[in-house]
């Protein structure tokens, strides 16, 4: 039996989202050394830095992701593909 499938590569959010995510704490870092001392205690201000740029980071780095899966959805091909009948022999060897 054939029938037809769309063959394309899509993006992972996984990993888009936990790259966003480390980008957005070195910022967050990054911003905390370089804005000046408001008298606030400054283990609160790197841990807001960090929890809300880094929070950031990550939804960039989903919203990234989702928009490259459209990208690449309209990129996809069509092929034909065909069933294979698996014998008796084949389901014991992938069973064990």
């Amino acid at each position: 039996m054939e029938e037809p499938v769309n063959i394309r590569r899509a993006p992972k959010l996984l990993p888009f989202g936990i790259t966003g995510a480390i980008l957005g704490v070195i910022l967050g870092v990054g911003l905390y050394l370089l804005a000046p001392a408001a008298g606030v205690n400054e283990e609160n201000a790197l841990g807001l830095f960090i929890v809300y740029v880094g929070g950031t980071g990550a939804a960039i780095g989903v919203v990234l992701a989702i928009l490259l899966d459209w990208l690449t959805l309209r990129k996809s091909k069509q092929a034909i593909a065909s069933r294979s009948e698996e014998t008796d022999a084949d389901e014991k060897k992938s069973g064990e």
